[in-house]
């Protein structure tokens, strides 16, 4: 039995660091080279409460000037393959792209999130095979490592070492300065949006499978305020790129404009709403008899829910969370969702809304949480010793189906289950070793888990 606890954002009151930018590779590698003890981290907008984004007693520093402008570098047209700044946010990236008719490939939720960080902690796309996480779509990764020196890691076939490393790698191998993505042509910055009402936990894992095969991107927003036969009902999106026919003509003309506010935000609720209307909302959201609608959203509201200053199912999230769960399971074991929602959903501290999305592929970085199989994101608190009990006794079914606990969202598994959720750890931490000997990179995560 664990006697552990979760800790919540006001713990690190005291968990000082200090902060630099850096604006030029040459000014980041004499940061590098002149880093204190504790060491330094990237943290590129990063806003969990995890500890993957925290360096207590050490540095942080930001990317900015050269390192996050322009955005696009340039685009192989041929190729479809553009050369981003690590910087630059992803809302930035998609602004510029969408201007010239591109796309980022895969696309996380969190908005401004760098693309830096989005590849170190290989944040998970909405869609399948490239487009199922940040890491599956870089073809190439330009690093300064712990020695302050450049390093250009290729990730055509996404079998190279130290590409695998830090794609996924936390920060800890290095720091993304630039990267070759790869992107999709569009006509519009508006996605086609099928609508699914599921009633229960069955129609919702049906529907995600079909909507993986029939849609490029789909995600299902979970009703985590269900009980009974109706855990697990959901509203599942799945989306494609709307062309120019779709559109209508009063929209043609700013067509491939990326706007991150809400064109309609109506009435719903906001981060800052009381629990008790953000439950009451979602509840009402998520009552509504099965259906299927048909219809068009910005691809900013689509892939970026968070964003929505007002809707009526998000944010719906803690901000910030005590604890962001992300459980990452096999095919043969989705079942096990099913517990953690139970599980969770008895204490009552989970947020109204969580996330479940469907992978058809496994990311290629040797830390990633992205496997073939699925993924459910919970946010939970406050903090308390009977959640972290019962996250300790879930860590465990995971690890022993061959699932996987995110790390970049962590704060609190322990480290005796890390190698059995992540079997690469020792090829990793070997690569660490060479692109960073005196352990310059490191944060609060590393710390714990030793890694």
């Amino acid at each position: 039995m664990s006697n552990s606890t979760v800790r919540s954002p006001t713990d690190y009151v005291d968990s000082v660091s200090v902060s630099y930018s850096a604006a030029t590779v040459n000014a980041l590698r004499r940061l590098v080279g002149n880093t204190g003890p504790r060491g330094i981290l990237a943290r590129g907008g990063l806003t969990s409460s995890g500890d993957a984004s925290r360096n207590a007693g050490g540095h942080l520093v930001e990317l900015q000037g050269n390192l996050a402008s322009p955005a696009v570098e340039w685009i192989d047209w041929e190729r479809r393959i553009a050369r981003l700044a690590a910087g630059a946010t992803l809302a930035e990236i998609n602004s510029q792209l969408s201007k010239q008719g591109w796309f980022l490939a895969a696309v996380s939720a969190d908005a401004q999130t760098t693309l830096g960080a989005a590849i170190a902690t290989d944040s998970s796309g909405l869609g399948r095979g490239p487009r199922g996480s940040i890491a599956a779509a870089a073809s190439a990764l330009e690093i300064v490592d712990g020695r302050g020196e450049i390093e250009r890691l290729s990730g055509e076939d996404h079998t190279g070492p130290m590409f695998r490393a830090t794609v996924a790698g936390l920060g800890l191998t290095g720091v993304v300065t630039s990267v070759e993505a790869r992107i999709t042509p569009i006509s519009t910055t508006w996605m086609k949006l099928d609508t699914f009402r599921c009633p229960d936990w069955a129609a919702t894992l049906a529907q995600c499978n079909l909507s993986s095969t029939t849609h490029p991107y789909s995600y299902a927003h979970i009703d985590l305020t269900a009980r009974g036969d109706a855990v697990g009902r959901s509203i599942v999106q799945s989306g494609a790129h709307a062309g120019l026919k779709d559109v209508p003509d009063t929209r043609r003309g700013d067509a491939l404009a990326f706007d991150l506010e809400p064109t309609n935000p109506g009435r719903g609720m906001t981060d800052r709403s009381p629990r008790w209307l953000q439950r009451t909302l979602a509840r009402t959201a998520f009552s509504a008899e099965a259906s299927h609608d048909v219809g068009l959203t910005p691809a900013s509201r689509f892939f970026h829910p968070d964003t929505v200053s007002v809707s009526p199912l998000g944010p719906g999230r803690h901000n910030p969370p005590a604890v962001r769960y992300l459980a990452c399971v096999p095919d043969d074991h989705v079942e096990l969702l099913v517990e953690i929602l139970h599980r969770i959903g008895a204490l009552g501290c989970a947020a109204p809304v969580g996330t479940l999305r469907r992978h058809n592929a496994q990311s290629p970085g040797y830390l990633s949480a992205i496997i073939r199989g699925w993924s459910l994101e919970i946010d939970c608190g406050p903090p308390s010793l009977a959640l972290g009990a019962t996250l300790d006794e879930l860590d465990e079914r995971i690890a022993e189906v061959g699932g996987r606990v995110g790390l970049a969202t962590d704060s609190r598994l322990r480290p005796e289950l890390l190698e059995q959720m992540y079997p690469q750890l020792p090829e990793w931490q070997s690569i660490r070793r060479d692109l960073d000997p005196a352990r310059v990179f490191n944060s609060d995560l590393a710390r714990r888990l030793e890694l």
